[in-house]
């Protein structure tokens, strides 16, 4: 039995389009040994240990929406932020070719910039 971060794991891979046995790391013995073991549990700790493949993709999107919504934030303030640099610089001179939630954006940092000031 191989032991992960403490905790015992083995992993059991079936190919539904070709026949053949399935493969197992470490090995078939102790896969089936764990698996047993498993099997002997109450239902309610067997679900503790056992995770299928929907659930961890359900998490792994959770996490990867997360960390997208994180990063879609972070490049609108840095959008923000590099206007108001070029409005500032003289770079650029109007906001005519911004969406209407850009300009709204635009003038919440300058309002924020200038009660900072005060």
């Amino acid at each position: 039995m191989r032991v992960l971060a403490g905790v015992k794991a083995s992993i059991v891979v079936y190919n539904i389009d070709e026949t053949g046995d399935p493969v197992a790391w470490p090995s078939i013995k102790e896969a089936k040994d764990m698996w047993s073991k498993l099997m002997d549990m109450p239902e309610a700790v067997q679900k503790k240990w056992m995770q299928d493949s929907k659930t961890l993709l359900q998490q792994q999107i959770a996490k990867l929406q997360k960390k997208l919504d994180n990063l879609k934030a972070e490049n609108y303030k840095r959008a923000i932020t590099n206007i108001i640099s070029e409005l500032s610089a003289g770079v650029r001179k109007n906001l005519d070719d911004l969406s209407p939630e850009m300009v709204k954006g635009v003038k919440l940092e300058v309002a924020k910039h200038r009660e900072a000031s005060y």
